[in-house]
């Protein structure tokens, strides 16, 4: 399973210019390698807690998903803890009986 990281990162974080696949701005230059990094990397622990969760590993799950949190707290990453979360899971169960 992989997440789309081409459409993270659409504005540069220091002038808000449109970015392209460069890893420089175009506009300011301000060199952005270690955030789309970084944000790769997060994508890579998202993924992994989805396919642990699929499995049935909630520990491990929740550790990629912690990882993943630490380096980018996007929505995304709020998103899945939500759905990935003990308390939803349980409720939802419940609601299937």
């Amino acid at each position: 399973m992989m997440l789309d990281n081409s459409k993270t990162m659409q504005h540069c974080p220091v002038c808000e210019y449109r970015l392209t696949q460069q890893a420089q701005c175009t506009r300011c230059s301000s060199d952005l390698s270690l955030l789309k990094i970084i944000q790769s990397q997060s994508r890579r622990h998202l993924a992994a807690a989805l396919q642990l969760s699929i499995k049935g590993d909630q520990t491990q799950a929740n550790l990629q998903l912690q990882a993943a949190q630490q380096l980018k707290n996007d929505e995304l990453t709020i998103l899945i803890k939500r759905i990935l979360s003990p308390k939803n899971n349980q409720s939802s169960d419940k609601k299937a009986d």
